[in-house]
């Protein structure tokens, strides 16, 4: 049996999969730094947007993977209600919340913590 996934794009999942697979797409939010007075505007640069990365999670083997190498070991695993405001779960490894994910329904908030920054996306299950 073929199992079936929906992509998100911009960071919104439209639909949990019928079977036991989600894909969704994440952006990263970088760890808060100061950035000095710059008074020439003209040396102001402009960088584009990095692209999504997709995250994948298996119900079916209580995985999660990502579509970059670049994001490296996830530190922590998190869940916020549908706003992104309220932390309702925090895990250290993937099996835990993969299968806290897989007892919730309704739309929820979900953060990967790596070296990089929070990787944020959404679900509805």
């Amino acid at each position: 049996m073929k199992l079936k996934t929906f992509c998100v794009i911009l960071a919104t999942l439209f639909a949990l999969p019928l079977c036991c697979k989600a894909d969704i797409s994440l952006t990263l939010i970088p760890p808060t730094t100061e950035i000095p007075d710059d008074d020439e505007p003209a040396n102001k640069k402009h960088r584009t947007p990095p692209a999504p990365v997709l995250c994948f999670i298996d119900f079916e083997t209580k995985t999660v993977s990502f579509s970059s190498l670049s994001i490296g070991e996830v530190e922590e695993y998190l869940i916020y209600d549908e706003t992104g405001e309220t932390c309702i779960a925090d895990y250290d490894n993937a099996i835990e919340f993969v299968v806290a994910l897989g007892n919730l329904s309704g739309e929820y908030c979900i953060r990967f913590l790596t070296i990089n920054g929070y990787y944020t996306g959404y679900i509805n299950l």
